[in-house]
């Protein structure tokens, strides 16, 4: 979650969460995903991979360090779900992000 944090990809990729440390997993943020795609929650220390199997937003986040702002944005494809992405209650300084880069979609 310290490298790249927005990342543009493809339906057809494969996004893999490097574990670089043992107090940090990666996970997807509930509702910050396109319908059909499929969520991931990985362990702490954990290092997995995440299909992208659906055009949309896919907001991850570290669990522990979420209110933190420890997260990323997967762009793919349409913003098919960039409505309901933008109502979805989420912690300060990880929302300040997301606007940051949906301020680049």
């Amino acid at each position: 979650m310290l490298g790249a944090a927005f990342v543009k990809a493809n339906v057809g990729d494969t996004i893999k969460f490097v574990a670089v440390d043992a107090g940090h997993n990666a996970e997807t943020i509930p509702g910050f995903l396109p319908d059909g795609a499929t969520p991931i929650t990985g362990k702490a220390g954990e290092t997995i991979e995440m299909p992208i199997t659906q055009e949309g937003l896919y907001g991850i986040q570290c669990h522990p360090h979420y209110g933190l702002g420890m997260v990323a944005l997967i762009e793919a494809g349409k913003l098919v779900n960039i409505g309901a992405v933008k109502a979805l209650h989420i912690p300060k300084k990880a929302a300040d992000k997301f606007d940051t880069w949906f301020d680049q979609l």
